[in-house]
């Protein structure tokens, strides 16, 4: 039997990085009495914009509980405008 939290972790990671071209960096899995809740789960992706090696930083959240579609929450830290409303899109895209 696997951990909730584990599961939805490593559904998330694996879509990211089987996606695009980025570091896992950091997860935050906070401690809950409920073991079907993952609210609070947050997973830190990194990268590089090729073209001129700007850094590129993505925050996935998740709400809500496993037996339930999950609300995910993504943010893109980029300071391409553009680039990175489209990367947010792709990866809107792609995570649902």
């Amino acid at each position: 039997m696997k951990d909730n939290f584990l599961l939805v972790c490593e559904s998330l990671a694996l879509k990211m990085l089987s996606n695009a071209n980025f570091s896992l960096v950091s997860v935050d899995m906070p401690i809950s009495a409920k073991h079907d809740d993952v609210s609070g789960l947050c997973l830190r992706f990194s990268g590089e914009i090729l073209s001129n090696s700007m850094p590129c930083l993505i925050t996935i959240t998740a709400e809500g509980k496993c037996p339930e579609p999950l609300n995910v929450l993504v943010k893109v830290n980029c300071e391409e405008t553009v680039f990175g409303l489209n990367l947010l899109n792709r990866i809107v895209n792609f995570l649902s």
